[in-house]
């Protein structure tokens, strides 16, 4: 805990005695001590002062002519503010068990016994109020910590709604519970040009077509109102080229605990394409009814139009279907996403509330711990199978491709699933193909394809069921199968297992959560991997087995490094990083006090640092032996850093290694980092472990063969003669 900026808390000591000089002596013994000496002569202007003011001590006389102490104390110790206050007995006789007992009961630290020895009093006086300013200290900085921890809770949970909603294809934007807008996703300000600062309603309706403003505004104005969903249908100009498009927009209200309305959501569907069809199915059924009118003569001619009428009405239909369904996955998608997003969040939220309340038992607080990290990465998943989805439609995967071992792969994903299978009583069996086949292929998409394949059979088995995992070779072709004995698919279901955004069971009612997406992305990896996966659904009740095929490795072929998989440890085993200087550049002060603490723990010499110019001061002052800079702050980037830090070491001759630590994720972005002169990218969330392990082993590694600027983010071992020819660029 950081030490506390507050000065110290006044104290104040109430001394209670029905005799004046009693209490003149006690003041004269109290006086070089400096607190502030409150008198009371009576029970009733003791509990007075006391729910007035606060006070650190209360000094009682025992016994006295017109005032009996004890019962003074239990006075005290009686009311909710003062239950826990001390009091120090004064006694000029000893006392039996009976009576002594009943004043620690009653509150009672100590006794003086009088004549008392002023060194003694004021000792005992002086310790129990600095026990006081300390706990008074220590309740303040721990309120602090606690806003500080819902702060930075609220603003996570709020970026990662934002990250969300800008991945969606389709417009979503947020107002008040006045209709004031004040929030815009992507897709909404790419269309529009118009995001959340566009505050004024005017500037939002002017983007709407002039025939329509008037029935939207009034629709709005109703909805609004009379607080129920909105449902309409209006042209929306778009920036690219100033045409107006049909949209289907629907609001619905956000409602507070209690049922009162605090905003609304909002979402735009493009439905242009569609209205022109109808439009144009109704003007090919007014031109077949004109053809049947026409003379004998024009028979032909008029035949010919309700064909063609009839083609496109058929169109026109399936146009509709294709739009109504695709407006159905839409809706289940939201409401699923929205599921997926509330559910860990209720979770981690909850537990959160109750760590602050401060009454959990360390049993019960590292179950929230534990709870709220499986949570985190439960959400962590979910925007990676987004992430990966939006690659995946933008064609912007790219694989790193080495030559390995499926069956190494499939041992490290098994022995990772193991826990979960155990948690759920759930047998998981291996079979490895003891040829060691080798195949060209990207070990982290490999690793994911079978993680997928894993948690997919431990979803759906029920416990005392069985998975088992075959890693072999078959007519050439390196084989993966996943066979579990869970509830099985539907046949019906089978041809759309792969098909993203379905699952069997889309209702509020389903026994297993999911996007649907995981088997979606497992089907695109094996194809991008030139290999193919089967599924047989064997029935419902009856399990399911999936199968992968992958191409081996062309033997008279050498491309692509050898693949071995990395170490496990756990965190006794990481490396100490005694002695080493680390410069933190992060604009983000709750990232740079994690990374601060992560690494001083382990016995690193943290430097931080808020910009790039502080931190190229702090270089200029003392030379780090590693740099980890975030890359999105203000002013200069951590692209610029790097590139100004390695046009210096031209001169110099001396190199830093660096690693960038970012919420930029994708592969272009590492690559990025690396042409800068980055040697390591990592994308946030950091995993402390992996942070350092790349630190331990850059260190061990960073020694420059070139010119800083010809590096393009390499490094190389001086222990490694290989070791240049890969690619350091690490993504997580």
């Amino acid at each position: 805990m950081q030490p506390c900026d507050h000065p110290r808390v006044p104290t104040s000591v109430l001394l209670v005695d029905d005799q004046v000089a009693n209490v003149g002596a006690l003041e004269a013994a109290l006086a070089p001590l400096g607190h502030r000496l409150v008198r009371a002569t009576s029970c009733e202007q003791t509990l007075a002062l006391l729910s007035r003011e606060e006070f650190a001590l209360v000094v009682i006389e025992v016994r006295m002519p017109a005032l009996e102490g004890i019962e003074t104390a239990a006075a005290i110790r009686s009311r909710p503010r003062t239950r826990k206050l001390p009091i120090l007995f004064l006694t000029a006789a000893e006392l039996d068990g009976e009576v002594v007992a009943k004043a620690y009961g009653q509150g009672g630290v100590d006794f003086i016994v009088e004549p008392f020895d002023p060194r003694v009093l004021r000792s005992k006086v002086a310790s129990c109020v600095d026990w006081y300013s300390h706990s008074e200290e220590h309740k303040r900085e721990l309120a602090a910590v606690r806003r500080r921890d819902r702060q930075r809770f609220e603003e996570q949970t709020a970026n990662r709604v934002r990250n969300l909603t800008d991945v969606m294809p389709l417009c979503v934007w947020a107002a008040n519970r006045d209709g004031r807008i004040t929030y815009t996703n992507k897709a909404w300000t790419d269309y529009t040009g118009l995001g959340a600062d566009d505050a004024n309603e005017r500037a939002h309706l002017e983007v709407i077509h002039p025939d329509d403003r008037d029935s939207v505004t009034e629709a709005w104005r109703v909805g609004v109102q009379e607080g129920r969903e909105l449902v309409v249908q209006y042209r929306i100009r778009r920036k690219v080229d100033g045409s107006y498009r049909w949209h289907l927009g629907r609001a619905i209200p956000e409602r507070g605990p209690r049922g009162a309305i605090v905003g609304w959501i909002a979402t735009a569907t493009d439905i242009d394409d569609q209205k022109h069809a109808e439009a144009r199915m109704t003007e090919l059924a007014a031109r077949t009814e004109t053809a049947r009118a026409e003379a004998e003569a024009a028979r032909i001619e008029a035949e010919a139009a309700r064909i063609e009428a009839e083609v496109a009405r058929a169109e026109a239909e399936a146009a509709r279907v294709d739009a109504e369904a695709a407006s159905r996955m839409k809706d289940e998608f939201l409401a699923t996403l929205s599921h997926e997003l509330r559910t860990p969040l209720n979770a981690i939220y909850g537990w959160t509330r109750m760590m602050r309340s401060g009454e959990l038992d360390e049993r019960r607080s590292r179950k929230a711990v534990e709870t709220i990290e499986r949570n985190t990465r439960v959400q962590i998943k979910l925007v990676e199978d987004l992430l990966d989805v939006s690659r995946i439609v933008a064609g912007k995967l790219r694989l790193d491709l080495k030559t390995l071992s499926p069956a190494d792969i499939v041992r490290t994903a098994v022995e990772m699933m193991m826990p979960v299978a155990c948690a759920k009583n759930v047998q998981l069996v291996a079979v490895y193909d003891t040829s060691r086949c080798r195949v060209m292929a990207d070990p982290s998409r490999i690793q994911q394809v079978v993680w997928n394949l894993l948690s997919n059979a431990i979803k759906f088995t029920p416990a005392g069921g069985r998975i088992d995992v075959f890693v072999g070779t078959v007519d050439g072709c390196a084989e993966i199968a996943v066979t579990d004995s869970g509830q099985g698919i539907a046949p019906e279901f089978v041809p759309h297992v792969f098909d993203a955004f379905r699952q069997a069971d889309g209702s509020s009612t389903r026994a297993h959560g999911g996007l649907g997406l995981g088997l979606a992305i497992v089907k695109h990896l094996v194809e991008l991997h030139q290999g193919s996966v089967e599924v047989d659904g064997g029935g419902e009740g009856r399990g399911a087995r999936f199968l992968v095929r992958l191409p081996t490795r062309d033997p008279d072929r050498e491309c692509g490094s050898e693949w071995t998989s990395p170490p496990s440890g756990s965190f006794a085993e990481l490396p100490h990083l005694t002695g080493v200087r680390v410069l933190v550049v992060d604009d983000d002060e709750d990232s740079r006090d994690m990374l601060t603490m992560v690494l001083e723990q382990y016995g690193a010499t943290v430097t931080r640092a808020a910009c790039a110019a502080e931190a190229w001061a702090s270089i200029a002052a003392s030379r780090p032996d590693v740099l980890l800079s975030d890359i999105g702050m203000p002013g200069e980037n951590g692209y610029a850093l790097v590139r100004r830090i390695r046009a210096a070491e031209e001169e110099s001759g001396v190199f830093l290694p660096a690693i960038a630590l970012t919420g930029y994720a994708t592969t272009e972005d590492g690559q990025r980092a690396l042409d800068a002169g980055f040697q390591l990218h990592m994308a946030k969330p950091i995993e402390p472990s992996e942070l350092l392990m790349l630190i331990a082993r850059l260190l061990k590694q960073a020694v420059p063969s070139v010119a800083p600027a010809e590096q393009s983010g390499r490094f190389v071992s001086g222990n490694d003669p290989d070791s240049s020819h890969r690619a350091s660029h690490r993504t997580l």
